[in-house]
């Protein structure tokens, strides 16, 4: 979580600069199904 939002304020200055740019965030699928043994990372994730 905290690597997407570094590159995010890393790189937005320059997208707003040039007027363009996209941001594509991936999630683990962890956080939506719930798994065995996993419940504090599942927390964590939400």
């Amino acid at each position: 979580m905290f690597g997407q939002i570094a590159l995010t304020k890393a790189v937005l200055p320059v997208m707003l600069k040039q007027g363009s740019g996209h941001i594509a965030v991936t999630s683990s699928v962890a956080d939506k199904v719930g798994v065995k043994l996993r419940s504090s990372y599942c927390a964590a994730r939400q």
